[in-house]
């Protein structure tokens, strides 16, 4: 949680990259009603299947970080990468 926004890493998820890709939502809470929106999706478009992408995660304003340990890299197999989103005006990610 920071501020009006709510991360939740989701890292065995199926997406369009490939099965157990893995996908991050972020929730935005309405200040005046106290409701949470539909979530974002946050993905990656570098994905690969079984990356863990949202393993773990982690937010600060309207930066979020996403972890994907399981990542295959030019460093080796399951090297991991980090993937950081900003919010934009338009409040996409």
């Amino acid at each position: 949680l920071s501020g009006p926004f709510c991360v939740v890493g989701i890292p065995y998820a199926d997406t369009t990259a490939g099965p157990l890709a893995g996908s991050a939502m972020v929730f935005t809470r309405n200040a005046k009603t106290g409701t949470w929106s539909s979530p974002s999706v946050l993905t990656r478009t570098d994905a690969s299947t079984a990356g863990a992408f949202g393993h773990s995660v982690a937010i600060s304003g309207t930066t979020v970080i996403v972890g994907a340990p399981l990542d295959d890299t030019a460093a080796g197999d399951n090297a991991g990468s980090a993937y950081a989103f900003a919010r934009q005006r338009d409040g996409s990610w």
